[in-house]
């Protein structure tokens, strides 16, 4: 166990000194039974998110081949070194999965073109895969009175349920916020949106050439509510995605039926 924690500890100081050294700002690390966290104050960009996420699993494959090569050297180590090499291949290993919150969904996730389908899938995939290892957990313990596979499903349904729904608002927040040229005229649009439109459509109507405002309008064709682009974006910030336009719209305060 003490191997464990040591080999999490070394994990997030990696993480840790490669934002660092590629300029970020660095918050603490937690350590937890299961598993450890960084709080981060800045939102890695492209390449850097890759490089600082690689950097936790690397380091413990680098550890765990250390290792290897001093049995080879002093074979008296092998017994007392064993389990912090198995420690270290295991948590590199898990830590590739495309589940949140481990580091193998911010590789997936940086790299894909359609961000918000990404996330969908893997969320679904923490879910399934967390309820397989706390069922798989349990029936385990019949036989081996070991509780870290089922804790370790808990983790992942929880974790990742919070974890998505991060990455879900913080690429909202930054696909928002367009650079629109002005210079070269800029077109300003209505676009006519049923109530029970998902956020989500919404998203993919938006571009850095339009200016677009959003009428809501029912089942019958009759006006609801009007919406700028901004006050779209506070919409999804604040709402899941998958959530319909008109349900989010009356509840804002910010929005007023006819005045806007």
């Amino acid at each position: 166990m003490a191997g464990y924690f040591v080999a999490i500890l070394a994990h997030e100081l990696a993480h840790n000194r490669m934002a660092k050294w590629r300029g970020y700002n660095t918050g603490t690390i937690t350590l937890m039974p299961y598993g450890g966290v960084m709080s981060v104050s800045d939102n890695y960009q492209g390449v850097d998110n890759i490089i600082i996420a690689l950097a936790g699993p690397i380091f413990n494959f680098v550890v765990a081949l250390v290792i290897v090569a001093m049995w080879w050297l002093v074979p008296s180590l092998y017994s007392v070194t064993l389990d912090f090499c198995i420690a270290n291949v295991m948590l590199g290993v898990v830590n590739l999965f495309p589940c949140y919150p481990l580091d193998g969904s911010k590789v997936i996730i940086t790299l894909s073109r359609n961000k918000l389908l990404v996330i969908k899938w893997l969320k679904i995939i923490t879910l399934v895969l967390g309820i397989l290892l706390f069922v798989g957990g349990l029936v385990l313990m019949f036989c081996y009175p070991n509780p870290t596979l089922a804790i370790g499903g808990i983790f992942l349904v929880f974790g990742g349920a919070e974890k998505s729904e991060n990455e879900e608002i913080n690429y909202v927040s930054k696909s928002m916020c367009f650079v629109k040229n002005y210079r070269h005229g800029l077109r300003k649009c209505t676009i006519l949106v049923s109530e029970d439109m998902p956020l989500f459509r919404g998203l993919g109507m938006l571009n850095s050439k339009e200016m677009l405002d959003f009428e809501v309008v029912d089942s019958q064709g009759n006006f609801l509510y009007k919406l700028t682009e901004e006050e779209f974006g506070q919409l999804c910030q604040n709402n899941e995605l998958s959530a319909q336009i008109g349900e989010c719209a009356k509840t804002c305060n910010k929005i007023d039926k006819y005045s806007i």
